[in-house]
């Protein structure tokens, strides 16, 4: 019996088409991530009232989350925001994914959504996919800005995680504006994870790594399902927090603030004692 070897499993995972099992669970999260929101920053409390009385609203919304990485890409690259909407199959796919978590009877579909073994299975699918974007959208960055890396790793980033980056215009659309709530001011351990598979793909296309792209690709698309699965199954929401806090002390000023704390503090306890033995003093 032959067994493939790993190059011929990488070069397998990059040529399988993403339509319609890994964009239908794309659809599926983006849907269910726009229903849950409707309570926490929506204008109703209830989120099947929501989308009983604002289906527009509602279906705009989950729109732009499915399509916001082509969106995002395409207004930044120069190209169409409108070219996602302007493929009949994927928008009819994407709505009716919209209708069945909305209005299916007795709500089955988003109750099956939430089960954890489908849930698992979604979450793990749409990484497969978010992998494949950021490899795609690096690519084809590269072949526009070669001599940029900044706007290659932007390109990767909002491919793998461009839903983020559209909340604020997707809860805009659903009537609420939450200006301090962006990925920007508080990423997600999502927007690191596609920001350091970015930057792998970059070094892989200038050969700084010698490693085949399509086993990389196989490794960041291991990677990505590790993290997804760390959140699911064990709620880590951003495992870089530990590294990031010793960069941030390394790096940004963090010693120092401590130094400075130190100080302050030995300071100030120098003067209490001080403080009290001349009291001590006075009252003998």
């Amino acid at each position: 019996m032959h067994f493939p070897s790993l190059n011929e499993v990488a070069n397998l995972i990059v040529k399988t088409k993403m339509y319609p099992y890994f964009d239908i669970s794309n659809y599926v999260l983006m849907c269910c991530m726009v229903r849950d929101d409707y309570a926490i920053a929506g204008p109703s409390d209830d989120p099947v009232s929501f989308s009983r009385k604002h289906p527009l609203s509602s279906w705009f919304s989950s729109m732009l989350l499915c399509f916001a990485s082509v969106i995002l890409t395409n207004f930044l690259l120069g190209e169409s925001p409108l070219a996602p909407f302007g493929n009949h199959r994927d928008l009819l796919t994407a709505t009716a994914t919209w209708y069945f978590i909305n209005y299916c009877p007795f709500d089955i579909a988003y109750k099956l959504s939430k089960l954890f073994p489908i849930l698992f299975a979604i979450n793990v699918l749409k990484e497969v996919q978010r992998a494949n974007k950021v490899y795609h959208g690096i690519q084809y960055a590269f072949k526009l800005y070669q001599q940029s890396y900044f706007i290659i790793c932007v390109i990767g980033v909002l491919k793998g995680a461009g839903y983020y980056y559209m909340r604020l215009c997707e809860r805009l659309a659903r009537g609420t504006w939450i200006p301090s709530h962006h990925e920007l001011l508080h990423p997600t351990g999502t927007t690191k994870i596609c920001l350091l598979a970015s930057i792998l793909f970059i070094l892989n296309q200038d050969d700084y790594i010698d490693v085949s792209p399509a086993l990389l690709y196989l490794i960041i698309v291991a990677m990505f399902i590790l993290v997804r699965v760390l959140y699911v199954a064990f709620h880590v929401k951003d495992p870089f927090v530990p590294v990031e806090n010793i960069l941030c002390t390394v790096l940004f000023g963090g010693i120092f603030e401590k130094l400075k704390r130190f100080v302050i503090k030995d300071s100030s306890s120098t003067e209490n004692n001080a403080a009290k033995q001349t009291k001590n003093q006075k009252s003998d």
